[in-house]
């Protein structure tokens, strides 16, 4: 049962001010309102300390480069942007960063890239500690809506087009899941609407290639756990057969970590709460976050 609890607390830092996120707001003409011409980061930031920023800063300039959207602020810009917010928060909460970077306002009514001015939001929010940890895994069904092809929009780009993902996410909600898992044109597992998707089948960690989807922050981090040659692991593409037939999955991202799987399509999957290989991951994940944030307070 949940417990009540305040409303999370959010800070915004927008052309130069930190203001409360409610009195915050951007124009009519800017072009990640209209046409969702943006891209994105969160991160988690605990005891203060944003965790993989490095990462998600490379991951947003990349992003910047591959859509042609000028990025004129330096790293060291940004995290003082960040470090203002987050002395808005207590120590002991986790606080949700947000890097936003639009093309700035529409000029003339043009869709083209033109020589708008980009425009930069931050956002900090605490998270609601009140939810319960989650015991028996996540719910997933398979969407009917397709995950958008690469020819159509780059995956590596995390862009602020999430329609797609919204529709999917909607049509697994209303079947009573929790998020749904999008498959490709041609029926290969992809991802979450939000996250990365690993399973583990006969003792051999899976996950799509990178051409297919978003080059996660966390996932990096798990890929590079699994190099150590404890057990087995493949990317490359997969039909939703292999994955059906997992004995474990989980999902990753910045903001859930690594989110054991209970079901996917109503199959119940190996509970979390045994010494499951998702479940190991998950806490050698939450020990180089440790190792993040120690190694920043020395």
């Amino acid at each position: 049962m949940k417990k009540p609890s305040a409303r999370p607390c959010s800070w915004t830092w927008i052309e130069g001010e930190v203001m409360p996120t409610t009195s915050a707001s951007i124009g009519v003409l800017d072009r990640g309102f209209l046409y969702g011409d943006s891209i994105f980061e969160t991160l988690l930031a605990r005891k203060l300390q944003p965790i993989f920023l490095d990462d998600h800063l490379q991951r947003l300039r990349e992003g910047a480069d591959r859509l042609r959207l000028p990025f004129e602020y330096a790293d060291d810009s940004l995290r003082e942007f960040i470090d203002e917010l987050l002395t808005h928060h207590p120590p002991e909460q986790d606080v949700v960063v947000r890097i936003t970077l639009t093309r700035g306002d529409r000029i003339d009514g043009e869709i083209g890239i033109v020589s708008s001015i980009p425009r930069l939001v931050v956002m900090s929010t605490t998270v609601d500690s009140s939810t319960d940890s989650r015991s028996t895994g996540i719910e997933l069904l398979v969407a009917k809506r397709r995950k958008i092809p690469p020819a159509c929009l780059d995956p590596n780009v995390k862009s602020g087009n999430y329609l797609a993902s919204i529709l999917a996410r909607s049509e697994a909600q209303l079947a009573g899941a929790e998020d749904a898992i999008m498959l490709s044109l041609d029926g290969i597992v992809t991802e979450a609407t939000s996250a990365n998707l690993f399973w583990i089948a006969d003792g051999t960690v899976y996950t799509c290639s990178d051409d297919l989807v978003l080059p996660g922050i966390t996932r990096k981090k798990i890929l590079w756990l699994l190099e150590d040659g404890e057990i087995d692991f493949e990317t490359g593409h997969y039909p939703l057969e292999h994955l059906l037939a997992a004995d474990e999955a989980f999902l990753t991202g910045s903001i859930c970590g690594v989110d054991p799987i209970g079901s996917i399509q109503q199959r119940l999957l190996r509970s979390p709460q045994d010494r499951s290989w998702s479940r190991r991951l998950q806490q050698r994940y939450e020990d180089l976050i440790v190792a993040e944030i120690s190694g920043r307070i020395r």
